[in-house]
């Protein structure tokens, strides 16, 4: 299954606003917590699930949830997700299948507190999170350029 890049961004500075390690943290726990979710609905229901993410509105749709999940409009996001999950206009999935397994993913999400990473395991469908250390946000920096994908600011 072939990967593709979906370097989706979103930035809106406010200025004396946000930014805080605590507030990224929580943007961390809510995307774990919406895959987990996801991931629960394909395997509860027998069926495949995706969780949707709208990175121009800082959202996430998570199956059967009547509202979005709102992430910081003040921290840039972005997705790496198998090519059959790319939307347009800002807009990719992570699917989940019946057995658990995924379509693989890697959220990224950087602010003025730091990045981390969350991954989604394509065999297993594992959800892991953690924090980059500056290094590794500078060499995952450069693989997006030597991608072609390079972040707005």
């Amino acid at each position: 299954m072939a990967l593709l890049v979906l370097l989706l961004t979103a930035v809106a500075p406010r200025l004396g606003a946000g930014g805080s390690r605590t507030e990224a943290l929580s943007a961390v726990r809510t995307v774990v917590s919406a895959l987990r979710a996801t991931r629960n609905a394909a395997l509860g229901a027998g069926d495949g699930a995706r969780l949707v993410f709208d990175v121009e509105t800082h959202t996430l749709l998570v199956p059967g949830e009547r509202r979005a999940r709102t992430l910081p409009k003040d921290l840039q996001i972005a997705l790496l997700t198998a090519s059959s999950e790319l939307g347009s206009d800002g807009i990719g999935a992570v699917r989940f299948f019946p057995d658990g397994s995924s379509t693989g993913a890697r959220v990224r999400l950087q602010g003025r507190a730091g990045a981390w990473i969350v991954d989604v395991n394509w065999l297993t469908g594992a959800i892991a999170s953690r924090e980059l250390t500056a290094a590794e946000a500078a060499a995952e920096d450069q693989v997006q350029v030597a991608w072609g994908q390079v972040a707005s600011e």
